[in-house]
């Protein structure tokens, strides 16, 4: 809510027989003026001392911030949270009992969505007759308040709308729209925050009575327009249309059916006159303003602005007169301004008197005297028959045929993000054209631009045509493989673009490469959607066709090292992608450099799980992103590898700092809700292992709402960020909600894969954890058994996962009392851990430790004895600082003296361990086993 100066209470009559509070359900008549109870009460209190203030329910109204056509506003205090809420209260008279309704739907509605940039919804109750909403009260003034205070410039009036067009974003997700979008409905908080507020028109496109209800007006013969002349009577009769006339959609002023195009219209309204001045519509009436619309007639700006070229063709597309000429959806209108605004360089910059002439429908403008020809209007149409209705409709049609349970979901975002990569690639293309209006006949530089956006549009018709034949293969990567296309930014980076290769002088050889181009883009496209061996295939043809070009040998030799390593063909990858890297580097393809060896530092991180070979590799990752300007999304892809690369080394606050430092910078410049998810559960991850728990659980938190919301709940990549939860809340001892957690996690990996998947293995695992916590040993070894059969069905034999499951079973065994059985499943994990290809040294303590434990529950001294060192051997090799391997290496080594008697040695290594466990998260197994030890060495030591 806004700040406000107290209602003067000077001149209020005060009754001294008034002084009955008011209570919940007291019928209206009683009170018809609550700011007038609210002063007397305060009055009462000051003269009389006594404390009585007037209450809705448990809330305590401290006083009106402002009041409207449908009620007042009113601050108040919730007695029984401690907080300062605003309540909004319907007035009796204002429309009966049919404004009553709506109001409560509207409460109902908004109290579905939370989002940063919505104001919250809270309650909602009766008082009387009357109906109110409680919700979040907000220190600050509206964005109309903020924009007429001082001059702002054009970034910082952007930036702002850009986040209350999030809110809107957010509510359109949810089926809400809000239909009476303007300055004056957006708070800015003192503390920087903005947030849509007032849904008081809004209606759920899910209800259809509501729809019927608030926005039937005129009957209109079905495939019709309401008339002009119906339009007129229509918006000067009281209730029909809601809204707010200078900023409505003509939609809204025909009485015409309205979705969240129309918020739509209306934002590009109130940021058009936010930037120039002045509306873009004129009309004294509805009647004319709609006339003003259709025809469009844009109003010249009252201040001169130069705007970037994109951010006024994103804008004049979403002012249409026709709903389905505007932008699909907030989110692209919204990624098309920021990206636009955001460009490092731009060639052509574009006056607002010129642009304003690109308004979809302007029937009229050449009349107009700022009006010119626009020869860039259909610049970047050819990227239509790339991606449309009907192609979006094929997509959907192939993913649904696939009868997997997330299809859907994923063919929604899939459709979101294409929306958005292509609007944006359109309106690069309308900026390049405009360059070329300015440097005729040509330019270097923009022929690498015109080069570079053929190669992203290239990528994305591959990319496509594999989605409109998608099988079940193709869906878990889907919305990842439209997230991995080539930036559109890139072609706005002169400094970049300069460093890029020429095209061949040769036209003949130019056809050639660009044939060999177009292979290896349905290659990625194959390779990204899991057709690994139909990729290889036609990379391997791309190959042959190199002919001597160097530099596109080199781009198939990296596709191809790509390849082979989704085959798991790892040394014929690695050798394909050091080729590729040699042959870039010495043609001075610094572009694909760039991205190879950031391949080859995913080599090692994902598939060789080699972080001294990834090391290596590091600094000539980062050499060749610097060469080509450090650019963002470059610099993220480093980071994360460098990240999860210190995480395989046990450098957890390294791993964590390079997490961070690849969070921020997606966040400030990508802002891509999957690549975020990711990294934040990449950091959630090191927080777990590094011991920072309330860091981890709030990191997890966050990306599992970023994940679900990128992917939906049904996704695979989902169910795998929610098995690692599960784990971590089984590590803090929460094993209700871990187990709920594993569950779900297996209900979806199960319902993607069937039973037999490497993933449902896993959970297996992670179930068995908590029946051992649980102490339901002969739960943990099924668990532990049906891994191993999953294992045994879908893995290789020199896996690591194999060493995961016999660990379990022997765990189980062991504390279920059945010793030979527990060492010969500890003994044989031992031999599997040393035939993989790439040991963890701490994987072997962690074996060595199991069996030493169980030949001492055995009494077997000297072979535990020998099994304890051989653990700290290689703890001492890893440069470990495992505390809890440690403490079980010191305990054993208590346990031992103390059954050969020497009560001295016993105490000095079990109070070790105590040290050390202290610094752990609670283990209640190893602190009793610890705790008895102890108790029996001092009473040995007494005994002496």
């Amino acid at each position: 809510m806004h700040k406000w100066t107290m209602s003067d209470a000077s001149t209020a009559r005060l009754s001294h027989e008034d002084t009955a509070p008011v209570r919940q359900g007291e019928p209206a008549a009683v009170v018809d003026d609550l700011e007038a109870a609210r002063i007397r009460a305060s009055a009462r209190t000051l003269l009389f001392g006594r404390d009585e203030p007037v209450r809705l329910g448990r809330l305590e109204l401290v006083g009106r911030v402002g009041a409207g056509g449908m009620g007042e506003v009113f601050t108040a205090r919730d007695a029984e949270l401690g907080r300062l809420v605003a309540v909004k209260l319907i007035r009796p008279d204002s429309d009966g009992t049919d404004a009553a309704a709506r109001f409560a739907r509207e409460a109902r509605s908004m109290a579905r969505l939370t989002h940063p940039n919505v104001v919250r919804i809270y309650d909602v109750g009766r008082f009387g007759s009357r109906v109110y909403i409680t919700m979040e009260y907000v220190q600050g003034t509206t964005l109309l308040a903020w924009l007429e205070a001082a001059p702002r410039a054009w970034r910082e009036v952007l930036a702002r709308f850009v986040l209350a067009g999030r809110g809107l974003a957010a509510a359109h997700r949810t089926g809400l729209v809000h239909r009476d979008f303007k300055p004056a409905n957006v708070l800015v908080a003192d503390d920087g925050r903005v947030l849509v507020a007032d849904f008081g028109l809004a209606w759920a496109r899910s209800d259809g009575a509501d729809a019927d209800e608030t926005m039937t007006a005129v009957s209109v013969s079905e495939g019709s327009a309401p008339s002009l002349q119906g339009a007129a009577m229509l918006v000067t009769s009281p209730g029909n249309v809601m809204g707010t006339p200078g900023y409505m959609s003509p939609e809204q002023l025909r009485a015409a059916p309205v979705d969240e195009r129309s918020d739509l219209f209306s934002f590009c309204v109130a940021l058009y006159e936010a930037l120039f001045g002045v509306q873009p519509f004129d009309g004294m009436s509805a009647l004319a303003r709609l006339g003003s619309i259709e025809a469009g007639r844009l109003n010249p700006p009252a201040r001169k602005v130069k705007i970037p070229g994109g951010v006024m063709r994103a804008l004049a597309q979403g002012l249409a007169a026709d709903p389905s000429r505007r932008p699909a959806s907030m989110d692209v209108l919204l990624a098309r301004l920021e990206r636009a605004a955001g460009r490092p360089r731009r060639v052509a910059t574009v006056m607002v008197a010129v642009a304003a002439t690109l308004v979809t429908g302007v029937a009229a403008a050449a009349a107009r005297p700022f009006a010119a020809a626009d020869p860039c209007a259909d610049a970047g149409a050819e990227i239509d028959a790339v991606w449309n209705d009907e192609r979006a409709r094929a997509v959907a049609t192939a993913f649904a045929a696939t009868g997997l349970p997330y299809a859907g979901a994923a063919a929604e975002r899939v459709k979101a993000r294409l929306d958005v990569y292509v609007a944006d690639w359109r309106d690069a293309a309308g900026d390049t054209c405009a360059a070329r209006q300015v440097r005729r006949p040509s330019s270097s530089l923009v022929d690498l631009q015109v080069a570079c956006l053929g190669r992203r549009e290239q990528a994305v018709r591959a990319l496509v045509d594999a989605f409109v034949v998608a099988d079940a293969t193709t869906i878990p990567q889907a919305v990842d493989s439209v997230a991995a296309l080539p930036e559109i930014s890139a072609c706005d980076d002169a400094e970049a673009l300069v460093r890029t290769l020429r095209p061949p002088a040769d036209p003949e050889t130019a056809k050639a490469v660009a044939r060999v181009r177009e292979q290896l883009a349905r290659a990625d496209a194959q390779q990204r959607t899991g057709h690994d061996r139909e990729a290889l295939k036609i990379t391997e043809e791309a190959l042959v066709a190199t002919l001597d070009d160097e530099p596109v040998r080199a781009e198939a030799l990296a596709q191809r090292g790509r390849v082979l390593a989704g085959l798991g063909e790892l040394v014929a990858a690695e050798k394909s992608l050091l080729d590729a890297a040699e042959l870039a580097e010495a043609t001075r393809h610094d572009e694909l450099a760039a991205d190879v060896w950031i391949d080859l530092m995913r080599l090692a991180n994902r598939h060789l799980v080699d972080p001294g070979r990834g090391e290596s590799w590091m600094p000539r990752a980062r050499a060749a992103q610097r060469r080509l300007g450090d650019q963002p999304a470059r610099r993220v892809h480093v980071l994360m590898q460098q990240g999860l690369l210190h995480y395989f080394q046990r450098r957890h606050a390294e791993s964590g700092r390079a997490l961070r430092a690849a969070l921020e910078l997606e966040e400030s410049h990508g802002r891509d809700a999957l690549m975020l998810a990711k990294l934040a559960h990449l950091l959630a991850n090191t927080l777990e292992a590094e011991g920072r728990l309330e860091d981890a659980r709030l990191t997890y938190g966050h990306a599992l709402e970023q994940m679900e919301a990128a992917l939906g709940p049904d996704h695979p990549e989902f169910a795998r960020l929610v098995y690692d939860f599960g784990t971590f809340l089984t590590t803090v001892g929460e094993l209700d909600p871990a187990s709920a957690k594993l569950q779900q996690a297996l209900a979806i990996s199960t319902r993607a894969y069937g039973r037999a998947h490497h993933n449902n293995g896993r959970v297996h695992i992670g179930l068995g954890q908590v029946a051992l916590h649980r102490g339901e040993f002969a739960e943990a070894a099924a668990h532990g058994e049906a891994a191993a059969q999953i294992f045994r069905e879908v893995l290789p034999a020199e896996h690591p996962d194999h060493v995961d499951a016999l660990l379990m079973a022997g765990t189980a065994r062991f504390f279920a009392g059945e010793l030979d059985a527990a060492l010969a499943a500890f003994v044989a994990a031992q031999a599997k851990q040393r035939s993989v290809a790439t040991p963890d040294p701490v994987v072997e303590a962690v074996i060595a430790t199991n069996v030493a434990e169980t030949q001492l529950a055995r009494t077997d001294l000297n072979a535990a004895r020998s099994g304890f060192a051989e653990a700290e051997r290689l703890l001492d090799a890893a440069a470990s600082d495992d505390a809890d391997l440690r403490a079980r290496v010191l305990t054993g080594r208590g346990r031992i003296a103390l059954a050969e008697d020497d009560a001295a040695a016993a105490l000095s290594q079990l109070e070790a361990a105590l040290e050390l466990r202290q610094r752990l998260p609670d283990d209640p197994l190893a602190l009793a086993e610890l705790h008895e030890a102890l108790r029996s060495a001092h009473a040995a030591g007494e005994r002496r």
